[in-house]
């Protein structure tokens, strides 16, 4: 048998090789050799592949955790921008209030001096009238 193609040495690595290929590799050093090599590289992609998987469940914990802070870092920004708005509306209900309260006040005020109450008018007219006239004849 000739040595050992690589797909042979990839197959023999993963677990698939016929009893001729062990043959050979049990009497051939270059094929034995590279197969050994092979093998201890993958042992060290292995070992370093763990180690640096090692550290990643700690990123993925770390990440989740990032978010919600990234959210109440929005959710205060939202409510910052929003506190000119509450305060403008507020401030135009208060002024809205005040307005009707004014106009109210006037109302009341309005009545309040009357000296009579409203149907009674016609009658405060004539009053007046008669006093006026009674002053005018006193003057003279």
């Amino acid at each position: 048998m000739t040595h050992l193609s690589a797909e042979q040495i990839a197959q023999w690595i993963a677990g698939e090789h016929t009893a001729e290929a062990e043959l050979h590799v049990a009497a051939c050093d270059r094929c034995q050799s590279e197969v050994a090599g092979l093998v201890d590289v993958l042992a060290q992609f292995r070992c370093s592949a763990r180690s640096v998987a090692a550290p990643l469940p700690a990123l993925r914990a770390w990440r989740p955790a990032v978010w919600p802070r990234w959210a109440a870092v929005a959710a205060a920004v939202a409510l910052l921008a929003l506190v000119p708005v509450y305060r403008d509306r507020r401030e135009r209900q208060r002024a809205e209030l005040e307005r009707e309260d004014s106009q109210l006040l006037q109302q009341v005020d309005a009545e309040i001096s009357r000296a009579v109450p409203g149907s009674m008018d016609p009658l405060v007219k004539m009053v007046s009238w008669n006093s006026e006239a009674n002053q005018n004849e006193g003057q003279k």
